[in-house]
């Protein structure tokens, strides 16, 4: 059994850049909710509709 470096050394920088836009993400979120909160925003009402789940696109769009 064997490793193969190149393929570690691949898999690993896509885990990093994985992570990366996962964290900007977040302290994007992070950065708004704070902008927020300065402003006085203490709660975010949300508007509950009716959301018709439709697997037919999901399917649609996986199976091109």
């Amino acid at each position: 059994m064997g490793i193969n470096v190149d393929e570690n050394i691949e898999r690993i920088n896509k885990t990093i850049l994985a992570h990366r836009e996962e964290i900007l993400r977040l302290e994007g979120s992070l950065r708004i909710l704070t902008n927020m909160k300065d402003c006085g925003v203490s709660d975010i009402e949300i508007k509950q509709e009716n959301l018709v789940e439709s697997k037919e696109v999901v399917e649609n769009v996986q199976g091109e």
